[in-house]
C-alpha cells in the first residue's frame, strides 16, 4: 500500500512542476493524509494525498477570475467569480481535469469524480484592482466527500 501511494504522489508530481513559478523558488506544497469531510487549503499548483481511495486532488491554475475587486473605484454588477482548474488521480494513473467556480450560484462550486465530491469553499486573495494578483499568491479551500449514495453502498 506504500509503495502504490508513493507512487501515486510521483505521478502526481511530475504534472505539477509544470505550473510552479520557477522565480518563486519554492516547493510545490504536497498535503498528506487529507480525511474525508474535513475542508482544507491548498495553494495554486498544490496537491492533496487523500486519505480515503488513494486519490490525488490537485490545484492545477485560476483559469479565470471575475471577482468584483474589493478597492474598485466602480460599482460592480455581479459578484463574479474565480474558476479554478482542478485535477483528481487515481494510483493508476486516471486524471481527471475540471473547472470549480466560486460563486455558488452558477451551480458549478462542486463536482462529483470517480466516487468523490469535490467542492470548492473560498479563494483567495480577495479580489482586487491594483496591483493584480499573480498566479502563484491563490490558494483555494476544498472539501472532498463521498455523495450519500456511495456511503450507503449503492452505486
Amino acid at each position: 500500500m506504500r509503495a502504490r501511494l508513493a507512487a501515486l504522489i510521483v505521478f502526481a508530481l511530475t504534472g505539477v512542476a509544470s505550473l510552479v513559478p520557477s522565480a518563486c523558488g519554492s516547493p510545490t506544497q504536497v498535503r498528506r493524509d487529507v480525511p474525508l469531510g474535513e475542508s482544507f487549503w491548498l495553494d495554486a499548483g498544490g496537491l492533496a494525498v487523500l486519505r480515503e481511495g488513494s486519490m490525488v486532488l490537485r490545484f492545477r491554475a485560476i483559469a479565470a477570475d471575475s471577482r468584483c475587486p474589493e478597492d474598485a473605484l466602480i460599482l460592480c454588477v455581479n459578484a463574479g467569480s474565480a474558476r479554478v482548474e482542478v485535477s483528481l488521480a487515481s494510483e493508476v494513473g486516471d486524471e481527471r481535469i475540471f473547472h470549480l467556480d466560486s460563486n455558488e450560484d452558477l451551480g458549478t462550486a462542486e463536482r462529483t469524480v470517480d466516487a468523490l465530491r469535490v467542492r470548492l469553499l473560498d479563494v483567495r486573495p480577495t479580489a482586487r484592482a491594483e496591483p493584480p494578483i499573480d498566479s502563484h499568491e491563490y490558494q483555494a479551500r476544498f472539501i472532498v466527500t463521498r455523495p450519500v449514495a456511495y456511503v450507503s453502498g449503492r452505486p
